[in-house]
């Protein structure tokens, strides 16, 4: 997964890691998880996150 997607829509919301985990509902260990050491998380959690971010789960995992 691509952290910097996360980061950068948190980023340009001005949302708080918090408040991103209960858009997302996921546990913000979960999330740092994620950001800091690229844990890998189940189709569900990545479905979550893409559908937070307006993204395709495909697209969670690009680097362009």
């Amino acid at each position: 997964m691509n952290p910097l997607k996360i980061i950068n829509y948190i980023r340009e919301r001005k949302l708080t890691k918090t408040d991103f985990c209960k858009l997302c509902n996921i546990k913000l260990s979960m999330l740092d998880d994620i950001i800091y050491y690229g844990k890998t998380v189940d189709f569900a959690i990545a479905e979550r996150i893409a559908k937070s971010l307006g993204l395709g789960v495909y697209e969670l995992y690009t680097f362009d």
